[in-house]
């Protein structure tokens, strides 16, 4: 028996502890970056909602000013031709 080696091999239950507690980790981390990226969207949300009412008080500006620069327009298109008018009266 000189030089003899002995192997015993012994069933062991599956290592699914393991395959579990890493599973955990993975589930822990993933749950993480869902939070984080959940969380992004949100203020990215509330970033593009300002912007957008923003927009809309500066265009309801923008329609209000051009309402005005077309008033003013006319006023200066009737005077304009008011001038004409006098001008020719005085021409003659």
């Amino acid at each position: 028996m000189k030089d003899s080696l002995l192997l015993i091999f012994e069933d062991m239950a599956p290592q699914k502890k393991v395959i579990h507690s890493k599973r955990i980790h993975y589930d822990k981390k993933s749950e993480k970056i869902i939070r984080h990226l959940e969380r992004e969207l949100k203020a990215a949300k509330e970033n593009l909602r300002t912007i957008v009412e923003e927009l809309e008080t500066t265009n309801e500006e923008l329609k209000s000013t051009n309402e005005e620069m077309q008033s003013t327009n006319e006023e200066m298109q009737s005077s304009n031709e008011e001038l004409e008018t006098s001008k020719e009266e005085y021409n003659r």
